[in-house]
Formats: structure tokens, C-alpha cells, sequence
């Protein structure tokens, strides 16, 4: 690392200026400075330094014109005037982790910038970089917790697909209504992707629990309304489209106000601004309301057209 050495010549020491008091401004306006504050932003504390105005793109003439309290503070003269200065080049600290020297590479992103996408956009190009005999190049930060942990979860999310359908399948004893409704998981992934174009946010490892949670409000929905419209077939003796006509008519209330307090639940982990939640809370919220004016709409349509394939198949075969 290259720096500059400044030694006090013997002006110095007439004009009462030591090189312990030097070295103590210096420091309070350069560097990180001197702290004197913190505020707090939510639950992030932001430190308030004392430092100078060139401190964050100082030159070396900026450093010669510093001006140094001397007498006690009474005056003040240009650092140049009672110091000599010379560059001098020191080994800077070596990182490790796990034994291994490291170096770290790190950045402030701005608000409307994807953090995931800009970190693998430019790890490909320090791969072509660092590609030399023993330098390894890992991805850090959000990205690579994204990568470690999103294979698991995408496993758990099949696991509870194959859950719901099981479900499905056992409650209403026919195969095909429930590969109706497990199609129609489709319509959450929609959900989904409108919820993320809406808010303009990245899909993250709380956003795959999102999705989760909204399959499993959009099952439930399901089957609110064709339960009801398999038990007025049963027993009113309806036709397909009577039944889930009048399912959709007695069923849309409970549809909308189980689905508006879903969406209510996560008012508050939505408007908290925690980037870790917030994904999921948007998710549920945005998901919800749109799977939920779908279910409304596509579902009876769907159970329409197959249960009338049902009934021109037996209508042929009596033939």
C-alpha cells in the first residue's frame, strides 16, 4: 500500500505543534474521522464523524495547504510550512478465512439496482480474471446464500406440491378434479410474477416461502368452491354447470374475506421495510388478491369443462 510519511521539521516544535497532536488531527479529518454521533434509521444505527472536506478524495496538495492550529489554537499555519513529506509503500493487513489469504471485494449498490444480478454479472468477469494457478474465486453475500439455500427450498416446495395434490386426491376421490386444481397452482406462479412486476422486487429465499404460502391459500380456495359444488351435484341432483354456478354464488364471500385476511395479515411485515420479509409479505399480499379474483373466474370454467367431458363420454358410451 503507498502512502506519504510526514515528519515535523524544527519550525515545528517553535510554533508548539508535536507529532502527537499532528497525528490527532490528521486522523479526526482524514480517514474515517472522528466519531461524535449515531443515528438510527429503524433498527440501523448510522455513525456521525467529524472529518474534513477532503477526507473521502484528498490530494497531496490538499494535505500540504492543511491548515495546522499552532500556539495552542491561537493561529494557524499550512502543514507544508512545518513538515517534510515522503512517499512510503507498507504491506497492507492480509484477511484470512479458514487459513487462506483472502481478499474481499465489496460495494454500495443504489436503490433501484439488483444486488443478486450485479454481483453475478461481474463474478464472471473476475473469473476470467483470476484465472490463475491458486487463486479461487468464491461468490459472497446475499447472492451465494441465495444459490446455498434456494436447491433446499426448491425441494420443499415439490415436497408440499405433492402434499397438496395427495390431499386433494384423498378429500375428493377423483383423480381428475385433482389434477384440475393442482394445474391450477399455475395461476399462483402468475400471482407470483405479477406480485414481483408490481413492486419491482427481486425473488428472494423468504420469497420461495411466499409461494408456498400462497399454493396452499389457493388450494384452499379450491376447495371451498368445489367441495360445495361436488355436494350440490351429490344432492340436489345439478348439473356441472348449475353446480359450480351456484358454488361460485354462496362460496364467494368466504373465498374473498379468508383471502382479504391473508392479504391484511402482512400489512404490517410489508410496510416494516425489513429486506428479508418484505419479499414474502408482497408475495402473499399481491399473490393473493390476484389468485384470488382468478380462482373466481378460471376455476368454475375449469371444473365446467371437465365435468362435462365426464358426462359426453358416458352420454356416448349409453349411445
Amino acid at each position: 500500500m503507498s502512502g506519504i510519511k510526514v515528519s515535523l521539521d524544527e519550525n515545528a516544535s517553535k510554533l508548539g505543534v508535536n507529532q502527537f497532536s499532528l497525528e490527532a488531527m490528521l486522523a479526526s479529518r482524514y480517514n474515517a474521522g472522528f466519531p461524535i454521533a449515531t443515528l438510527w434509521e429503524g433498527n440501523k444505527d448510522v455513525p456521525v464523524v467529524l472529518k474534513g472536506t477532503h477526507a473521502d478524495s484528498a490530494s497531496f496538495s490538499d494535505l500540504e495547504n492543511e491548515k495546522i492550529a499552532t500556539y495552542g489554537g491561537l493561529s494557524n499555519a499550512p502543514l507544508r510550512q512545518i513538515a517534510k513529506f515522503s512517499p512510503v509503500f507498507n504491506e497492507g493487513a492480509r484477511d484470512r478465512r479458514n487459513g487462506l489469504p483472502t481478499v474481499t471485494i465489496s460495494a454500495e449498490v443504489s436503490q433501484n439496482v439488483s444486488a443478486n444480478d450485479l454481483a453475478l454479472k461481474h463474478f464472471e468477469t473476475l473469473k476470467k480474471l483470476t484465472a490463475s494457478e491458486g487463486v479461487k474465486l468464491e461468490l459472497g453475500g446475499e447472492a451465494a446464500s441465495v444459490i446455498e439455500t434456494l436447491p433446499g427450498l426448491l425441494k420443499g416446495l415439490v415436497v408440499a406440491v405433492a402434499m397438496m395434490f395427495f390431499i386433494m386426491v384423498w378429500h375428493f376421490r377423483k383423480i381428475r378434479i385433482a389434477f384440475m386444481l393442482f394445474s391450477l397452482l399455475s395461476l399462483s406462479i402468475f400471482g407470483t410474477g405479477v406480485a414481483m412486476w408490481i413492486t419491482d422486487m427481486d425473488f428472494t429465499i423468504t420469497g420461495v416461502l411466499g409461494m408456498v404460502s400462497l399454493f396452499g391459500i389457493m388450494v384452499r380456495n379450491g376447495i371451498i368452491m368445489i367441495d360445495y359444488a361436488e355436494e350440490l351435484k351429490r344432492k340436489e341432483h345439478l348439473s356441472p354447470r348449475n353446480a359450480i354456478y351456484n358454488s361460485a354464488l354462496r362460496r364467494m364471500r368466504p373465498i374473498f374475506l379468508t383471502s382479504a385476511a391473508a392479504s391484511a395479515g402482512v400489512l404490517p411485515m410489508m410496510v416494516s421495510g425489513d429486506g428479508l420479509w418484505v419479499p414474502m409479505a408482497i408475495i402473499i399480499f399481491w399473490g393473493t388478491l390476484v389468485t384470488m379474483c382468478l380462482i373466481l373466474t378460471v376455476l368454475p370454467v375449469a371444473y365446467w369443462g371437465v365435468s362435462c367431458m365426464k358426462f359426453r363420454r358416458r352420454k356416448v358410451i349409453s349411445g
